[in-house]
């Protein structure tokens, strides 16, 4: 038995916590036996104290002790799994998955709904009528044998530590912590009953992580952690100063997806992160060069195999194929309007967080974490940053349902986008790799 004043001050003044001490707050909160008021406080602590890198695998082990842990020895393949920070317009996952299972890996992908500005797969995923995205850890194996991937959510049973211990950081001001949020994220990961992660960590005005130095200092506390609880593990930064791909929206996303699983339009940058992620699992599991990976890939993309294993794991979930076909062919669209270019110039910036929080506004994300989405709604790109546009030129098509959350959004996507005649400097979409 230990006191939890006690170890409330030994984490304010800086001391290092056991991992039995860790293990007695963690587990008695989720019991009910440590009151939020002292978790908030013990929290806080640790966001302006810091955690070590060993405090920090000890709260990742207890986290994922907390509940059950899904057993995929019965799989003979390699367990893998990709997990992104957040962006606007991501749809990786999307694609990442059937590739990897074409690729011959075993891919259990739990995947979140949207938080913040930022898009959820999930989300997604449910705007094909008739999606199951809850499968039972007992069903999980045999699903995954018969379509290599399966993507689903986090059930109760899943960390259950995490889940009430982020309901708490969200409303005292303690989720900025990289220590907490490596936590947060590998214990549910490694959950899974994967061997081996890539991290997606984004890092610009459309990410959770701004700058650079703070998207690698939380590249390099996943990949530390990770390898500590016996995760193969690394990670890519990736630039999230402009959306990834062209459109933002949940259907409006599985749209851009299919198109691309059937080679229609392949947008060049979700194309390039998404290679750049498999080849980084890949090789920890060969040492095939990326030139012969990539070209592997696109026969892949080609022969029509990735998109039939999509749709193998949509149908798997209990998804509607006359439903992604209405999707794939954009039937679910209701009304739209253009934002044209009101001057001649070159796109210099993007407001991502503004247009993550302009599909909020029109119904396709959440304010409150009830909120019912409209799958319907969300934008589409004409432009990149550094492309050359004229006074008249279409920037982006708004999709909506509804005349008075569509004039909210009109002010805000207008400005989201700055043209001017300054020199212009792209950054890089994939900054570093973290090892």
């Amino acid at each position: 038995m230990y006191d939890p004043v006690e170890l409330i001050r030994k984490k304010r003044d800086g001391a290092f916590l056991t991992r039995q001490e860790l293990k007695y707050l963690i587990r008695g909160y989720v019991a009910g036996d440590i009151r939020d008021e002292q978790m908030s406080a013990f929290l806080m602590a640790g966001v302006i104290r810091g955690f070590s890198v060993k405090e920090t695998a000890y709260l990742t082990e207890i986290m994922m002790g907390s509940g059950k842990e899904i057993d995929l020895t019965s799989l003979s393949l390699p367990k893998v799994d990709k997990h992104s920070t957040g962006g606007v317009g991501d749809k990786v996952s999307l694609i990442l998955a059937p590739l990897l299972a074409e690729l011959g890996y075993c891919n259990p992908m739990m995947a979140g709904r949207g938080l913040g500005h930022t898009g959820g797969t999930i989300d997604k995923m449910e705007s094909i009528r008739g999606y199951q995205c809850e499968v039972s850890s007992h069903d999980l194996p045999r699903r995954l044998q018969g379509s290599g991937s399966v993507i689903f959510s986090q059930s109760d049973e899943i960390v259950p530590a995490d889940k009430k211990m982020y309901s708490l950081r969200d409303v005292t001001g303690t989720v900025e912590s990289i220590p907490l949020i490596t936590a947060s994220i590998v214990s549910k990961k490694k959950a899974e009953g994967i061997d081996a992660i890539v991290y997606d960590v984004k890092c610009g005005n459309g990410a959770f992580m701004k700058t650079s130095q703070e998207a690698l200092a939380l590249a390099e506390s996943l990949v530390r952690v990770s390898s500590r609880t016996g995760l193969k593990a690394r990670a890519l930064i990736t630039d999230m100063n402009q959306p990834l791909g062209y459109t933002i929206g949940n259907a409006l996303e599985v749209m851009e997806s299919l198109l691309f699983l059937r080679c229609e339009r392949m947008d060049p940058r979700l194309q390039e992160v998404t290679l750049a992620l498999a080849y980084e699992l890949h090789s920890l599991y060969s040492d095939e060069a990326r030139e012969a990976f990539d070209h592997r890939c696109d026969r892949l993309f080609r022969s029509g195999q990735v998109y039939e294993r999509f749709v193998r794991m949509v149908t798997d979930a209990g998804g509607d194929l006359r439903s992604l076909e209405e999707i794939g062919e954009g039937r679910f669209i209701e009304k739209m309007i253009e934002i044209r270019s009101k001057q001649d110039g070159r796109v210099l910036e993007m407001d991502t967080f503004a247009m993550g929080k302009a599909l909020i506004y029109l119904g396709g994300g959440r304010l409150k974490k009830n909120d019912p989405i409209d799958h319907r709604v969300g934008m589409e790109l004409h432009i990149k940053k550094g492309d050359v546009v004229r006074v008249g030129d279409p920037l982006l098509t708004l999709f909506y349902a509804d005349e008075t959350k569509k004039a909210s959004v009109m002010g805000l996507l207008e400005k989201s986008i700055m043209i001017g005649d300054r020199e212009y400097e792209e950054d890089p979409l994939i900054y570093r790799s973290v090892h």
